[in-house]
């Protein structure tokens, strides 16, 4: 009877929507990719799920179609109980040993015939139901609190990748994907951090620096600047700016620090190289890309 009414309920929201859908935000589309795809979004693919202007069973329905999701799955589209199996791993982080009775209501919805996308919806829905504020909340259980903060830190890192990376990069399906092979996010606020760091990288090949200076010269010198350019992998400059040598420091031209020769290696007087951050990117500048 449960089960049936809960049907009821997502076929009546389908079919008599009470106002007309505008579309997915892209947190929306984010959830959606970690729940099905367990990758971050890129900013093409996310805007190109948001102007289809579906909801969100609907818009998951048509990702489960597409060339990447059946690529993605694998055998594990085969039965319900295996989608069930994936699904749930992705979204609430937990085996079929960990919760067969979760994963066997879930597998019964789909076996009475309510569609892949809806219960994918309605299971990035009981996720949120599980924040701090959320109906579900139970501060003792710590395995869902964590599945919870897992799911919401990649959430987090798809979005972070829609904003900076247009385009997803030629190895997507290994460095996009959540796990130890590419963006290892997890239930730590740090792993978020991490991956941003690494998202960077992704249009960024190398750092070009048009004139060297041996270390003596540089700390006597105040004021003089030299261009940086940045090439993402295709060859084409992303950032193109000056950075001054200030002090013993390597500054930007608005006077923020890059990297000072205390941290700098120095050898026989000359500048050999120095780590930066640019635009939250660590680079390191070896003396040899002078030579």
């Amino acid at each position: 009877m449960k089960r049936k009414a809960v049907i009821l309920i997502l076929l009546s929201i389908l079919l008599f929507p009470v106002t007309t859908w505008a579309g997915l935000s892209k947190t929306e589309i984010s959830q959606l990719y970690v729940a099905i795809f367990n990758r971050a979004s890129e900013g093409e693919g996310n805007h190109y799920w948001q102007t289809l202007e579906l909801d969100m069973a609907t818009t998951a329905d048509v990702m489960l179609e597409t060339d990447a999701a059946k690529n993605y799955f694998g055998a594990n589209l085969d039965t319900n109980q295996d989608f069930i199996e994936h699904i749930y791993f992705n979204t609430l982080n937990k085996t079929r040993a960990e919760d067969p009775d979760g994963i066997a209501y879930w597998v019964g919805l789909l076996n009475d015939g309510l569609s892949r996308g809806s219960v994918v919806a309605s299971l990035v829905s009981v996720i949120e139901d599980y924040a701090p504020i959320g109906p579900r909340y139970n501060p003792s259980d710590t395995a869902t609190i964590s599945a919870y903060n897992q799911f919401t830190n990649r959430k987090i890192v798809s979005d972070y990748m829609a904003n900076n990376i247009e385009k997803a990069p030629a190895d997507w399906e290994t460095t996009t994907k959540f796990g130890s092979s590419g963006l290892n996010v997890t239930d730590n606020d740090s792993t978020v951090t991490t991956a941003k760091r690494i998202i960077n990288r992704f249009h960024v090949d190398s750092i070009t620096i048009d004139m060297c200076l041996d270390a003596s010269t540089a700390q006597s010198m105040i004021g003089p600047s030299f261009g940086v350019k940045i090439r993402s992998k295709n060859g084409d400059i992303v950032k193109n700016f000056e950075i001054l040598l200030r002090d013993a420091c390597v500054y930007s031209t608005d006077g923020i620090i890059i990297a000072c020769y205390s941290d700098v290696a120095v050898s026989g007087g000359a500048l050999v190289g120095f780590n930066a951050t640019i635009d939250g990117v660590d680079y390191v500048y070896p003396r040899d890309k002078c030579d």
